[in-house]
Order: structure tokens, then C-alpha cells, then sequence
């Protein structure tokens, strides 16, 4: 047997920010991301578009309030096909998410208490 119970999300920060940031970004300027819903107020969501890397991959990362203070890491690293996976909070280590350089339309959404983002095509 299994019992499912409220999630008490009182004890984490509730942003005022997310940013999607990276190579197609020129690591300059931010996407911002708009919350799910005010009842999901960790859940995140854009819409993006990508032109082409002059690289061979395209890299990210989230980051709240537009600072590397806040920041997540990616813990598989360099998974070229996983356009999914589960981040950390931490200014400790720099790894980023990588997906593909080719030009795209993505949706992306990611939680800030899970660290658990998608990127998916459009």
C-alpha cells in the first residue's frame, strides 16, 4: 500500500526570477521564464528559439534573480541526446545543460526545488 500526501514547499525561496541562459543567449542576456501558475510557483516555463551554434552543441543553465549566485548545474553533464534531467543548486561546480546546435523552437520548463528540467522541440 502507498499513501500520497501534500507537498509543503514553505521551507524553499520563492523567486522572483528564472532565467534560461547560454551560447544562444551570447551568455549576455537572459530568457526570462514565467511561472506555471501561482499555485505552482517552482514550476517554470518558456518558449525559446534557437538559431544555429557556431559550436558543435548549445549550453544552458538556470539562474533566479538574473545572478551566478543562484544557480543550477546539471548532474549528468554532457548527455548530447538527453534533453532531460535533474539539476543541483550550486555555485560549486559549473556544468551546464548541453542539447543540440541545430536551429529550434523549444519549450522548456524546469523546477526550482526538484532541479528537474525538459527541453523539448516544438
Amino acid at each position: 500500500a502507498f499513501e500520497i500526501t501534500d507537498f509543503d514547499a514553505s521551507g524553499y525561496v520563492v523567486w522572483d526570477q528564472m532565467g534560461f541562459i547560454g551560447t544562444f543567449t551570447g551568455w549576455s542576456r537572459e530568457h526570462f521564464m514565467t511561472r506555471f501558475s501561482q499555485e505552482n510557483n517552482h514550476i517554470w516555463h518558456l518558449d525559446v528559439d534557437v538559431a544555429r551554434s557556431s559550436e558543435n552543441y548549445h549550453c544552458g543553465k538556470f539562474r533566479a534573480n538574473g545572478s551566478f549566485d543562484n544557480l543550477w548545474n546539471n548532474y549528468i553533464g554532457k548527455e548530447w541526446e538527453t534533453p532531460f534531467g535533474s539539476m543541483t543548486r550550486s555555485i560549486e561546480h559549473d556544468v551546464n545543460i548541453y542539447f543540440d546546435m541545430s536551429p529550434a523552437s523549444y519549450r522548456v520548463v524546469f523546477n526550482d526545488i526538484t532541479g528537474h528540467y525538459i527541453l523539448r522541440r516544438k
